[in-house]
C-alpha cells in the first residue's frame, strides 16, 4: 500500500528523472540512460529509465527531414555502417534466413515484385538486363504454356475415321475451328503469326491466317477433325493417289489414302441406312444426272476408271409435313388415271402477265 506522503511514480519520473535524463544525453554509453535513486527517506527501489533504442534516436533526429531525405540518409547509413548497397540489403531481407521471414512473406504477398520490375523496365538499361535474364527462362515457360494449350485442343480436335458422318460434313465450317483456336491457344497463334508474316502483313492481311489443325494432328493421330474434311475434298476432286500419299506422308495434311477409302465407305453406308429409314416413311423419288471427273493425270492401268463418267442416280427425297392420306398408293393411281392431259397452251406456254414479268426481270438478271 502506497504511503500518504509519497508522490506517484509517474510524477517522480516526470519531475525528477526526465530532467536528469536530458542532462546526461552526451553519455559515454549513449544507448542506455543512467538509473537514479529517489533521494527522500524512506529508501525506495530504483526506477529504471527507458532505453535509447536506434528507433527512438532515428525518430528524434529525422523529424525535420522529408521522405526523400530520410531515404537518402538511410542509404548512406547502410553503405557506411554495414558496407552494403541498398540492393544487397534488400536481398538479405528476402533471403531464406528465418530471421527475416516476416519481411520475406510481406514481400511476396504484396505487389512489391511487380512494382520493382516495373521500375526496372522503365529504364533502358533495366530493359536490356531483363531481356538477357528472361531469354532462356522465357523460352522454357512459353514451351510449357504452348504444351498446355495443345493438350486442351487435342480433345476438341479428336475424331477418327469411324466417327465421320454426313451431318458433320454438312455443318463443318473452318471459321468455327479457327475461332476455337483463337480462344484456347492465344500464345501459339501469336508465335505462328510472328513466324509466318511480318509486322506489316499482320496489320494489313485479313485473309491468310496460320491454322493449328495440322499441328494438332502432329501431336496426336486421333486429332483428324480438319484432316478428314480436307482429305475428303482432295479425294472427291480426283487428286492422284501419288499426290495424295505425298500430302499424307510428308506434310501430314490428310489421312492416308486407305483410311480415306474407309471413311468414304463409312459415309456410303450411312447414306444407305438413312435412305432405308426414309423409305419406311413418306418419300418422293427422283433421278438426277451425275458426272464424275477424275484427275487430269489419271493412272494408266488396267481396270482403272475413265477420266469422265456419266450416269443417272436415283434420289429419295423426304416429304415434310405430308399426311399419310396423301401417300396412299390407291389414291395416287386413281389421281393419275383421272388426271387431265397436259397441253402446251394451258400448262406450258407463258401467260401475257408472265411474259411481261419475264421481260422486266431479264435485263436485271443479265446485268447481274
Amino acid at each position: 500500500m502506497q504511503e500518504p506522503n509519497r508522490p506517484s511514480p509517474y510524477v517522480v519520473y516526470a519531475h525528477h528523472y526526465v530532467p536528469q535524463y536530458l542532462q546526461q544525453l552526451p553519455n559515454p554509453h549513449p544507448l542506455q540512460a543512467p538509473v537514479c535513486q529517489w533521494p527522500h527517506a524512506p529508501p525506495y527501489p530504483p526506477i529504471p529509465m527507458p532505453a535509447r533504442t536506434p528507433n527512438s534516436l532515428w525518430k528524434e533526429a529525422s523529424k525535420s527531414l522529408n521522405k526523400d531525405q530520410k531515404i537518402l540518409e538511410i542509404a548512406h547509413l547502410i553503405r557506411e555502417t554495414l558496407q552494403m548497397t541498398p540492393t544487397d540489403f534488400t536481398l538479405s531481407t528476402i533471403s531464406s534466413n528465418d530471421d527475416f521471414s516476416d519481411f520475406r512473406n510481406k514481400f511476396y504477398v504484396s505487389h512489391a515484385i511487380e512494382s520493382f520490375l516495373n521500375v526496372v523496365e522503365s529504364d533502358k538499361r533495366g530493359q536490356e538486363k531483363l531481356k538477357e535474364w528472361m531469354k532462356y527462362r522465357a523460352v522454357k515457360q512459353v514451351a510449357e504454356l504452348v504444351s498446355e494449350e495443345m493438350e486442351g485442343l487435342k480433345g476438341y480436335m479428336k475424331m477418327g475415321m469411324e466417327e465421320i458422318t454426313s451431318e458433320f460434313l454438312e455443318g463443318f465450317r473452318i471459321s468455327d475451328i479457327t475461332k476455337k483456336f483463337e480462344e484456347a491457344s492465344p500464345t501459339l497463334r501469336c508465335i505462328l503469326k510472328a513466324a509466318c508474316q511480318t509486322e506489316r502483313a499482320a496489320r494489313e492481311n485479313t485473309i491468310k491466317t496460320p491454322e493449328l489443325s495440322q499441328l494438332c494432328r502432329f501431336r496426336s493421330e486421333n486429332s483428324q477433325c480438319v484432316a478428314i474434311v480436307f482429305g475428303g475434298f482432295l479425294y472427291s476432286t480426283g487428286v492422284s493417289k501419288k499426290v495424295y500419299n505425298f500430302l499424307s506422308t510428308c506434310c501430314q495434311l490428310v489421312p492416308s489414302h486407305r483410311s480415306m477409302r474407309t471413311a468414304n465407305e463409312k459415309l456410303a453406308s450411312d447414306r444407305i441406312l438413312s435412305a432405308q429409314r426414309q423409305a419406311r416413311l413418306g418419300f418422293a423419288q427422283s433421278h438426277d444426272n451425275t458426272q464424275l471427273l477424275t484427275s487430269v493425270h489419271i493412272e494408266q492401268r488396267d481396270f482403272m476408271p475413265k477420266k469422265v463418267q456419266v450416269g443417272t442416280t436415283s434420289l429419295i427425297l423426304s416429304l415434310r409435313n405430308a399426311p399419310y392420306s396423301a401417300l396412299s398408293l390407291s389414291r395416287i393411281i386413281s389421281r393419275r388415271a383421272n388426271a387431265p392431259l397436259i397441253t402446251f397452251n394451258s400448262d406450258i406456254r407463258l401467260s401475257p402477265f408472265q411474259v411481261l414479268d419475264f421481260n422486266i426481270l431479264s435485263p436485271a438478271i443479265d446485268s447481274s
